[in-house]
């Protein structure tokens, strides 16, 4: 039987170093890294945080793509009991303002320059007192909790105020050493190691506080539905700086000692590079990570033929799709939610083929799930639809310094009321059908968008939809499709109407059709159905 009580990130740190200390631990473009040396490099960096009074709670932001960088930082941070908050790279300044009072941030590891993006310049304009001030001298009067921030590679201004990484990532006396090892001594399973942001679909985020054991464990029992081991080769697509990535991603490696191959954007030409050279046999993400592939011209099953493990959070459709087109069979839909660590049921890959596509599999061992007539708070039968809650080892402590949200998402029960809609099968198997408030009211009819949705993904020309309401004056709101098309493909608003036409009710049909090269999404990979409404159709916001 696992024994639990080890799962904190220095303990399976140390596990994998201990165990196979010459073994890939991480792979980008430029570096490949032994667990024995991400140990030490992690040691190095935490004897650093101690010395910028870094301790057990302090909170840490991380601002930097995926890379070795992203994850050393990470395990430095955690294995003195300090807690990680990932930032979001495609934030803009207010948002990242909110993030960092919102989570009382204390150190701000950042680079300075993201693609395009200047997040120096942002910072600057937000803390001006870094300009000026003395390294651990100066204060921020809109931030009184940051009080360091760290640059990580080059930067060409001089910041007075801010440290450069590179200047912290020195040999460990044994004095530090031996004060790092008695600080990882002391980090608990149950402390908190993330608060991990909401992905900000329809406001400004909440952040969800994450244990060690909440997001090891969940690693641990996805590797176990899709057998992973050692000897895999795992590619993570996604950001670290959401949950999809770092939990179902860097932690699936270190659970079970696989290297994990990563690079600092999605670039599906570059990917499909990486998996046909590296051999990668693990493979997930959300379903624009798997058309992204598909959809390049680079694009041939042989690229892709080494993947024998996937997970994916889609419709039944395009998990067809996955298995048939690109020849992905052992991929098994997931279910999951950031203040859940993130997965509650996945399928298993024993299970035949179909049933990982129309289902989102069983619920973790020391975790359940109901599904209840949201009206009346009780349990539906089984093949009914409602809402989906859920509780167990994976639920989130709650969301950080915020006791009224924490106390609408979880009940008196410990259910967390996902805002989700699914069906239970007698089997306990879940059907995902889309978010409960996700619903349009057309006249007098209820209209579930993830319905339409699923019929307009259904026409071959069609890789990706979302479905909106748009204010009517007769009919309260009326349901607008927003389409990307497959790779090379034509079509027009009145086939892609005529075909709901056979499908559909009439009051489900699209009233409008709008063609996009590419669905306007968050950071982790999801449609942001509310930027649609306001910059594609121009209804404006609370309307």
């Amino acid at each position: 039987m696992t024994d639990f009580s080890q799962f904190t990130y220095p303990r399976l740190l140390a596990r994998q170093a201990a165990a196979r200390p010459e073994s890939i631990a991480i792979v980008t473009p430029t570096r490949r890294v032994t667990w024995g040396q991400l140990q030490v490099d992690a040691m190095r960096l935490s004897g650093a945080l101690l010395d910028l009074d870094v301790e057990p709670g302090t909170k840490v932001g991380i601002l930097m793509p995926n890379g070795y960088e992203w994850v050393e930082w990470a395990h430095a941070v955690a294995g003195i009991g300090g807690v990680i908050v990932p930032v979001n790279t495609r934030f803009r300044q207010p948002e990242l303002a909110h993030q960092l009072k919102a989570s009382d941030t204390h150190t701000l590891v950042l680079q300075p320059r993201i693609g395009h993006v200047d997040f120096m310049a942002m910072l600057l304009d937000l803390v001006p007192e870094l300009r000026s001030g003395r390294v651990g001298a100066w204060r921020s009067t809109e931030f009184p909790m940051l009080r360091q921030v760290v640059i990580v590679g080059d930067h060409g201004e001089d910041v007075p105020g801010a440290l450069r990484a590179a200047a912290l990532s020195r040999p460990l006396s044994p004095a530090m050493t031996d004060r790092v090892r008695r600080a990882q001594l002391t980090v608990g399973v149950d402390d908190p190691v993330v608060i991990q942001f909401t992905s900000g679909t329809t406001a400004f985020p909440k952040g969800a506080v994450l244990s060690h054991l909440s997001t090891a464990r969940n690693a641990f029992h996805v590797n176990q539905r899709l057998r992973i081991h050692a000897d895999d080769r795992l590619f993570v697509p996604g950001p670290f700086f959401h949950v999809g990535g770092s939990t179902l991603g860097m932690l699936l490696g270190l659970v079970a000692g696989a290297p994990v191959h990563t690079l600092a954007r999605f670039d599906p030409a570059a990917v499909l590079q990486v998996i046909e050279r590296e051999r990668i046999t693990v493979y997930g993400g959300v379903d624009s990570l798997f058309l992204g592939l598909f959809k390049h011209a680079d694009f041939h099953k042989s690229a892709v033929a080494s993947i024998t493990k996937a997970w994916i959070a889609s419709s039944p459709d395009i998990v067809r799709l996955v298995q048939r087109d690109m020849g992905i069979e052992g991929i098994a839909n997931v279910f999951g939610i950031s203040e859940a660590s993130p997965n509650i049921t996945i399928g298993d890959l024993d299970e035949p083929m179909e049933l990982r596509a129309t289902t989102c599999g069983l619920p973790h061992e020391g975790c359940e799930v109901r599904v209840i007539d949201p009206a009346s708070g009780q349990s539906v039968p089984a093949g009914q639809s409602g809402e989906i809650l859920f509780r167990g080892y994976a639920l989130m402590q709650g969301y950080y310094n915020n006791p009224a949200d924490t106390s609408k998402a979880i009940d008196d029960e410990g259910w967390l009321h996902t805002g989700d809609r699914g069906v239970l099968r007698p089997s306990g198997h879940l059907e995902y059908h889309g978010r409960i408030k996700d619903m349009l009211r057309v006249g007098g009819e209820n209209i579930a968008p993830a319905e339409v949705e699923e019929v307009l993904c259904q026409h071959p020309k069609v890789c990706q939809a979302a479905v909106v309401g748009l204010p009517d004056d007769r009919l309260i709101e009326v349901p607008a499709a927003v389409l990307e098309l497959k790779e090379g493909e034509q079509c027009t608003a009145e086939e892609i109407t005529a075909y709901c036409k056979e499908r559909l009710a009439p009051f489900k049909v699209p009233r409008i059709v709008v063609f996009v090269d590419q669905m306007p999404m968050t950071g982790s990979g999801k449609i942001q159905k509310f930027r649609m409404r306001q910059e594609i159709f121009g209804v404006p916001p609370g309307k």
